[in-house]
C-alpha cells in the first residue's frame, strides 16, 4: 500500500526531498547576473517531510488517476452504503450520488477502499 499512495502523497514543491536549492543572483560576465543554486533550505510547503501536507490535493490527486477497477471498487463501496446523506441509493441517482459522494469522502476512507 505504501508505495502506490507515496506517489500522490509526494510534495511537488521539492519533489519529495523535503529540500529546495536557495536561488541567489550571481555575476556571470558582461554585466549580466543569473540566478543559481547556491544552497539548500528546507521545503515550505511541507515542512521538510517530502508529503503534501493538504489532506484534500492528495484526495484530488487520487481521484484525477483512478483507473476502471478502482473506480469500480469505489462504486461497490458506495453502494454498499445503501444511502448517502440520507437518501436512498437507487439505480436512477447512483451516478450523480457517487460523484457527490467522491468529492466529499475523507481521505482514509479513499486510502482504505483502495489500497488495504
Amino acid at each position: 500500500m505504501s508505495t502506490q499512495i507515496d506517489k500522490y502523497k509526494r510534495c511537488e514543491e521539492c519533489g519529495g526531498v523535503g529540500e529546495v536549492n536557495t536561488m541567489e543572483s550571481v555575476y556571470s560576465g558582461a554585466d549580466s547576473h543569473i540566478k543559481a543554486p547556491v544552497g539548500s533550505e528546507e521545503c515550505v510547503n511541507c515542512e521538510g517531510t517530502g508529503f503534501e501536507p493538504d489532506a484534500d490535493i492528495v484526495k484530488e490527486r487520487i481521484v484525477e488517476n483512478l483507473d476502471v477497477d478502482q473506480e469500480n471498487k469505489l462504486q461497490e463501496y458506495f453502494v454498499g452504503l445503501s444511502e448517502y446523506g440520507g437518501i436512498p441509493i437507487i439505480k436512477d441517482n447512483c451516478e450523480d450520488l457517487f460523484e457527490n459522494w467522491l468529492e466529499s469522502v475523507p481521505l482514509k476512507t479513499l486510502i482504505k477502499v483502495l489500497y488495504e
